[in-house]
Order: C-alpha cells, then structure tokens, then sequence
C-alpha cells in the first residue's frame, strides 16, 4: 500500500512539475504553487514516516528477542511504553481515510 501511494506522489509530482513548467499557467501560477508547496511537504511527511517506521521495526526485532529482554529488562519496559504509543499512533492513522481520499 505505501509504493502506491508513493507511486501516485511521483505521478503527481511530475504532473504539478510539468503543468508549473507550461507558458501558459501564468494566470494560475499562485494556485500551482501553492498545490506545489503542499504536495512538497505532504512528500516529506510521507518519506519521513516510512523512515520512522523501518528504524522502528529494526528496533522492534532487537527488543523482541528473548536474550535482549532478559538482558535489559528496564530498558525493555521503557520500549514496550513507546511501542505501545506508535502502534496506537499508527492505528490511527491507518483508520483516517483523509491521506486515502487526498491520493
């Protein structure tokens, strides 16, 4: 699900790229840049979050394993509290179906 929405992020990027590009947008360039902008930033965000979420299933791995936990019971507890968080944070977020309607 993520490379489609990476893959419609690319289309889309291409597409403001080429229409900001074209002689005749002058009339709504300030309109163009501002969906430029916004889909810059929503670009970002979403490079970002797949970032957190690969460093953080890497973790995940480490802290999951029984000699780890064995080994570092407190900072195993200090882990399950933020694991806990994120999953809840990224519940979330798979439930708002604004990003789904916005792609």
């Amino acid at each position: 699900e993520l490379d489609d929405i990476q893959l419609q992020l690319d289309d889309l990027l291409t597409n403001i790229n080429n229409i900001m590009g074209n002689r005749y947008i002058l009339r709504l360039k300030e309109r163009g840049e501002k969906m430029q902008k916004a889909l810059n930033l929503f670009t970002d965000i979403f490079d970002q979050w797949k970032e957190c979420q690969n460093n953080w299933l890497y973790l995940e791995n480490i802290f999951l394993s029984d000699d780890i936990k064995a080994q570092t019971k407190n900072d195993y507890a200090d882990f399950e509290k933020v694991n806990k968080s994120i999953t809840g944070i990224m519940a979330s977020v798979n439930k708002d179906n604004k990003l789904k309607k916005q792609c």
